[in-house]
């Protein structure tokens, strides 16, 4: 079974059901969500979508293959 919870005390709350009803834990995992969580909660859409829609793809030049790298 996946719970997913909020706030502080989520993990105490969990264990104490989980005792209460019988059962055991045999994994538990505090996630916090990264940046392109948030980003990805706010605008609906991952910021490499982003990138990728404002960025135009240059097509491949002659002179790319003498560029020093």
């Amino acid at each position: 079974m996946k719970v997913i919870t909020h706030g502080q005390d989520t993990f105490d709350d969990v264990i104490d059901a989980v005792r209460v009803s019988g059962g055991k834990i045999s994994f538990m995992e505090n996630l916090e969500p990264t940046l392109e969580d948030v980003f990805l909660h706010i605008t609906g859409r991952g910021v490499r979508d982003s990138v990728e829609q404002k960025t135009p793809v240059a097509p491949h030049s002659r002179f790319e293959a003498n560029r020093i790298r």
